[in-house]
């Protein structure tokens, strides 16, 4: 059941019991290879109807930003193991239940406010052996809590606090998993004038629990504290708590006929952690970056309505000083007077230093990369609209990536829409990591990896109160593994002087299939009330052979097991 009541007209409370979220549109699959957790945005209505206010930026990739807050936290998937003994067998949720959640948000005078509270249920994994049935906890009841307030000035500057709360009821078999962990920051968007502006945080975490949850924390890929060749990390498997800050600053001009920039500085401690209601990738991490803009919006008399190019240099290092990244990057954008749009770029990336690349024994330096990328869009008012983006990079040593998305869409009225998009990549990796071994090598390997996925949807407003949304994704990717070999000395500069080969006998090669639909309609029978009606179905499959065959490939998509979600989902509007 769900809630929505205006307590004053700027202020709302709502409220959720048990909540049923199958009517959100599936995540699109994804076959992840790095040492880092996957992003996904969120999509459920009641995190984000009004969501923004808990917005507390760490970080951000082209306008795309995680920090404090990530509310996919809350209902995610158990992440206990059950110990199923020999010949026994398990069965587990796939995820948390969310037992009730409250959010206000609004504004009070001049402050934008927004407070939240979430609990979620003890999820128990059935553990069979032969006539036996016993039960384990694999998540623990837990209570999440968000404050979040900003006052707001008429020249539009802003300061800002967040805080944070993540406290769970452990027992035996859950105390792989922090008590408690609390996250708290300041903001600021500083306005100098109409152009400028000075923008920063500073954010500060601590966690406390179990030496085993602080042990596992400590060696995550978040912060890697056992690394061998770390001078600046003590790892202490005995610790109890871990604590760590955050921060950065931002000098920019905002506004402008012609140009616009922004210079850059950050940090995140080794002991920086967020992650059990933010999202953070790496913590202990140094980071700069610049950008600058040149446009001219005004449209020209022959070809064009706008062009844009700009200008990229960014570079991080970790606390010992070893430089992570360093790249630039030019780029232009142009819209024509016909309303067709088309960009370029391209990236050079100087040699990297990996310290995640042997998921916490040493780091391992890479090959400088070049890249490039382009796109073209027609003009969207027609019935018929096209697109296409294609980005291909190399690093002159066996490893390229090439990638191409063209889309078409159809509308052929104002009532129907209907669209394709197809995504195709070739990655070949020649020195993927594949697994630090028990004889204590670091074993990497030639992967050539290729993804095809064709997303489709369908939008049909069959009257203004009866909508019909579909959508559907079939996606295969298969990774074939040669070459194996060995990391001998991370920190040579040269490709030949790291690594040599050596014999593996394990086999990971994948061929990984997914199929992904949900189908909802909508019917809004008074204004204001609706109901949903939605199925929602996901195949998933893989074996372990790493060529591909379209025709045979996606065949087996729809041979995978299915799992279906039928929802019938009422609202009512009370308006007095």
């Amino acid at each position: 059941m769900d809630l929505k009541y205006a307590l004053r007209p700027s202020l709302t409370l709502t409220g959720t019991i048990n909540p049923d979220f199958g009517q959100v549109e599936a995540d699109p699959a994804v076959v992840n290879l790095s040492a880092f957790e996957t992003f996904f945005s969120e999509r459920r209505p009641f995190f984000v109807e009004g969501g923004g206010i808990f917005s507390f930026d760490i970080d951000c990739n082209d306008g795309n930003c995680s920090g404090l807050f990530y509310s996919r936290r809350i209902g995610r998937t158990p992440r206990g193991e059950p110990d199923v003994p020999d010949g026994g067998y398990s069965s587990a949720p796939t995820q948390t239940t969310i037992l009730g959640a409250a959010k206000l948000t609004g504004r009070i005078g001049n402050f934008s406010v927004g407070a939240l509270n979430a609990v979620t249920g003890d999820e128990d994994a059935v553990i069979s052996n032969g006539t036996l049935q016993t039960r384990q906890t694999i998540e623990p009841l837990t209570n999440y809590s968000v404050v979040r307030a900003r006052r707001e000035f008429s020249n539009q500057s802003a300061l800002g606090f967040m805080t944070t709360f993540t406290n769970r009821n452990l027992d035996a078999s859950t105390k792989f998993l922090p008590g408690e962990a609390y996250t708290g920051g300041l903001d600021a968007d500083w306005r100098l004038g109409p152009k400028y502006a000075i923008r920063g945080f500073l954010a500060g975490s601590t966690v406390q629990g179990d030496p085993t949850a602080i042990d596992e924390l400590q060696r995550n890929t978040v912060h890697s504290f056992q690394r061998p060749d770390a001078s600046h990390l003590t790892y202490d498997p005995t610790r109890t708590s871990m604590n760590g800050y955050g921060g950065s600053m931002s000098a920019s001009k905002i506004a402008g006929a012609r140009m616009v920039f922004s210079s850059n500085v950050g940090f995140k401690s080794p002991g920086f952690e967020i992650n059990d209601v933010g999202f953070m990738q790496r913590a202990d991490q140094r980071t700069m970056s610049n950008w600058m803009q040149i446009r001219y919006d005004k449209p020209s008399q022959q070809w064009l309505r706008s062009f844009r190019y700009n200008l990229n240099q960014w570079a991080g290092w970790n606390y010992d000083g070893d430089r992570l990244y360093s790249g630039i990057n030019v780029n232009a954008h142009a819209v024509f007077r016909n309303n067709w749009a088309t960009g370029t770029g391209g990236n050079i990336n100087w040699q990297p230093f990996d310290d995640r690349a042997t998921r916490g024994g040493p780091g391992v330096y890479g090959n400088a990369q070049r890249s490039i990328w382009a796109y073209l869009e027609s003009d969207q008012r027609p019935a018929v609209s096209i697109g296409v983006f294609t980005f291909n990079s190399t690093d002159g040593k066996g490893t390229t990536l090439h990638d191409i998305g063209p889309n078409v869409s159809y509308r052929p009225s104002s009532f129907l829409k209907a669209s394709l998009g197809v995504h195709w990549a070739q990655n070949i990796d020649a020195s993927q990591w594949v697994e630090a071994t028990d004889d204590g090598r670091y074993v990497f390997a030639r992967i050539y990896q290729q993804t095809v996925g064709i997303q489709t949807r369908l939008n049909y407003t069959v009257t203004p109160a009866l909508s019909i949304q579909l959508y559907a994704e079939p996606f295969v990717s298969s990774g074939n593994y040669t070459n194996f070999k060995e990391l001998v000395d991370g920190r040579s500069k040269s490709y030949e002087g790291r690594y040599q080969p050596t014999v593996y006998t394990g086999n990971p090669d994948f061929n990984y299939r997914s199929f992904r639909t949900t189908n909802v309609l909508r019917w809004e029978y008074k204004p204001g009330s609706t109901l949903f009606v939605v199925w929602q179905q996901g195949r998933e499959d893989s074996v372990g052979y790493g060529d591909f065959n379209f025709s045979r490939d996606f065949g087996a998509v729809f041979d995978a097991p299915a799992k279906n979600v039928f929802l019938v989902k009422f609202a009512y509007w009370f308006n007095p």
